[in-house]
């Protein structure tokens, strides 16, 4: 049961995701979430850029397992972006329909706020690419990614046409992105207990 329950939050804490304020220019994707060898939930993503520009984006995983006990864990990324920069990002993530943490990132004059559960850190470094920015923006001669997740900087790399790794700072393997028409396909997370596979269905 306590592996049901971690592999359902690996799912969720691993994925990078996005909400939509504007009316214009709207596009969204659709994926199916599998793990052991069986759909666990669905994760869909629209990005939408209105006339000042501003772009917003949303992602949001829904993953429900059932053991002894049936979990379901939701996750949900919004982000704003603006000239190529980030202004703002909000995560949430629920389980059983509960509030399990809250993290929001603002942009300030020179830096940004991070705020998760009411800690509060400052992050220096302009963000520009970030994770929930992969669905639609193949990362071409992108060399790191910001995660919302974990409010780090990682490395991502070419693996071949097409095909990228995102690589933690011991040098593993964590995510790897394939590619068609500038749109990711599919994707695959590795974890310990078991690898968790995106597949694009729409």
């Amino acid at each position: 049961m306590e592996i049901k329950l971690s592999l359902v939050l690996i799912i969720l804490l691993s994925i990078v995701f996005i909400p939509v304020n504007a009316q214009h220019d709207i596009k969204s994707l659709k994926y199916n979430v599998k793990a052991l060898g069986k759909n666990v939930g669905e994760f869909t993503v629209s990005q939408n850029t209105n006339d000042e520009g501003i772009l917003n984006i949303e992602s949001v995983t829904d993953i429900k397992i059932t053991m002894l006990v049936s979990y379901h864990v939701k996750y949900t990324l919004q982000s704003t972006h603006k000239n190529g920069t980030l202004i703002q990002s909000h995560l949430q993530t629920t389980k059983n329909n509960k509030l399990n943490s809250d993290t929001w990132l603002i942009a300030d004059a020179n830096n940004y706020i991070r705020i998760k559960d009411q800690d509060t850190t400052i992050i220096n470094n302009q963000i520009t690419y970030t994770g929930n920015l992969l669905y639609f923006n193949e990362p071409n001669n992108i060399k790191h990614v910001y995660k919302e997740k974990s409010g780090e900087k990682r490395l991502i790399k070419p693996i071949g046409d097409h095909m990228y790794a995102l690589v933690n700072s011991n040098g593993d393997t964590t995510h790897e992105y394939t590619y068609k028409d500038g749109i990711m396909v599919n994707a695959t997370i590795k974890n310990s207990i078991a690898d968790i596979y995106l597949e694009y269905c729409n």
